[in-house]
């Protein structure tokens, strides 16, 4: 784990071992100088600091941050695991405050959470708008082309009863019951985002992680899924469209300190120039269809993508 305090303490991995050499021939030039202990040998890359990788309570991104886990070890660095963290509430303050170095993240909520009037919807504003809204010490990586969103969703039998297509149809359903976890009823795409968006006036059940089988069991009419959840094509469930831009555009993004590394940088870029929404969806059913554990995923994965 490193801080801001700390500042400039990870030297370039790849040349660890070089600029220890370099400090071992310069103690030679005075003769009151200590000798150097000729059995001390460089730090090897990755070894002396330790980079802390740290993921949401939620499967799929706890899959991402282990894939950045294995592909950092893999370059030889020393990881820390902190999985399962919790809702942005819990962990941003342990970025912001160094206790966790890197972090797979999604633009969209991200920038809501720094941003929560935001108007950026697209893909490349939103990302855009993120790199200069982070405060000072936190930077985002690339983002990758897979997406994780917020989305609303039915049944295919509710969908067909009463036309929907869009979030917009829903305005003219009565007695709707939407699920979700918890903090939803606070985001700015929650009930209060329907009412003002679509007019949608809704009730809320925070169904957190039963929403789908919720949704399935009629408990609630409408669901907010994240679309790279593969129970959404599992059990036929209709995404509303989303016109208006209620959901901002959200992908996969490496939220990480600004004192990272930058040989830790380029393998996290190369991850998400590899992760695809198709790859991400084909995760998660091994998660949940095949239950595999994040470690064998990310292996898997890392070893497909020649990453490894």
């Amino acid at each position: 784990m490193f801080t801001a305090r700390n500042k400039g303490r990870f030297a370039l991995v790849a040349a660890a071992a070089g600029v220890s050499l370099a400090l071992a021939g310069c103690a030679t030039g005075d003769p009151l100088d200590e000798t150097p202990d000729p059995t001390t040998e460089p730090a090897e890359p990755g070894t002396s600091e330790s980079i802390t990788v740290g993921s949401q309570a939620y499967y799929s991104n706890e899959i991402i941050a282990e894939i950045y886990a294995q592909a950092l070890e893999n370059a030889g660095f020393e990881v820390n695991r902190q999985f399962n963290i919790g809702q942005r509430d819990a962990y941003i303050p342990a970025l912001e405050s160094g206790e966790v170095d890197l972090f797979p993240e999604y633009t969209g909520n991200l920038l809501q959470y720094y941003v929560p009037d935001t108007e950026a919807t697209q893909s490349d504003e939103v990302y855009a708008e993120l790199q200069g809204a982070l405060p000072d010490g936190l930077q985002v990586l690339d983002q990758s082309s897979a997406t994780d969103q917020d989305s609303y969703n039915v049944t295919a039998e509710f969908a067909a009863e009463n036309n929907l297509v869009t979030i917009a149809d829903l305005a003219g359903v009565e007695g709707l019951i939407l699920g979700g976890n918890p903090e939803l009823e606070e985001r700015p795409y929650g009930p209060t985002g329907l009412a003002d968006v679509y007019g949608v006036e809704v009730s809320f059940d925070a169904t957190g992680d039963a929403t789908v089988d919720a949704l399935l069991q009629g408990v609630v009419n409408v669901a907010n899924v994240f679309s790279a959840d593969p129970r959404i094509g599992e059990n036929d469930l209709v995404t509303l469209e989303d016109p208006e831009g209620l959901f901002l555009a959200s992908n996969v993004v490496p939220l990480a300190s600004a004192d990272l590394p930058q040989e830790a940088i380029d393998v996290i870029n190369a991850v998400s120039a590899a992760l695809t929404p198709e790859g991400l969806v084909a995760m998660n059913v091994q998660s949940t269809t095949d239950e595999q554990s994040p470690a064998v995923i990310a292996t898997q994965w890392l070893t497909e993508n020649g990453l490894i």
